[in-house]
């Protein structure tokens, strides 16, 4: 893959800092099993580990590093060769439109008790808009698109991020998402 030969060029383990692919008998990347459910299975990282609560400010200094390294190291490659998983995903506009539209229907009448809240959120469309305005002109990248401290394998000895893992979520879209979803 790209990744893998982004790691090996800048004299990376790749076995380590990536997530290599185990193919199925067929040669595929996946399996289908016949209730339809869709597998992969991918080599074991030997001693390594995934945290899932943040114990030390170094945990979460490392998750960032982790995540930049990845969008780093992909810095390369065409994003547009990409599948958007997830349809409109960080389309802020659109997902102001939804929010409005859940608003006026209010089906468990919980509006009233975050006015302030939705006040805010409704006075601030202008900066909304801006910001969506201004993404609309950056290029994009790869993007994983669900930054959260358990999606990075970290060395078990040293802590320090080895691979970004769960990598279902990465598509086209703007290095921003990753770092404000974080």
């Amino acid at each position: 893959t790209f990744l893998q030969k982004m790691i090996y060029k800048n004299g990376g383990n790749v076995l380590r800092e990536s997530m290599g692919v185990i193919p199925a008998i067929d040669g595929k990347n996946y399996y289908v099993c016949s209730d339809g459910k869709v597998y992969r299975m991918y080599v074991f990282i030997e001693d390594s580990l995934s945290i899932d609560q943040v114990e030390t400010k170094d945990d979460l200094y490392a998750c960032g590093f982790g995540f930049g390294d990845f969008q780093k190291k992909l810095s390369g490659f065409d994003a547009s060769l990409l599948v958007e998983t997830i349809p409109g995903f960080h389309d802020t506009l659109k997902r102001f439109e939804a929010f409005k539209d859940s608003l006026n229907a209010d089906v468990k009448d919980r509006a009233k008790d975050c006015k302030t809240e939705i006040d805010f959120v409704l006075n601030h469309y202008d900066l909304i808009k801006k910001i969506a305005d201004i993404y609309s002109k950056l290029p994009q990248r790869v993007t994983h698109n669900d930054t959260k401290l358990n999606n990075v394998l970290f060395d078990y000895k040293n802590r320090q991020p080895l691979c970004v893992i769960d990598l279902d979520t990465v598509m086209p879209g703007y290095a921003a998402n990753d770092f404000g979803d974080a």
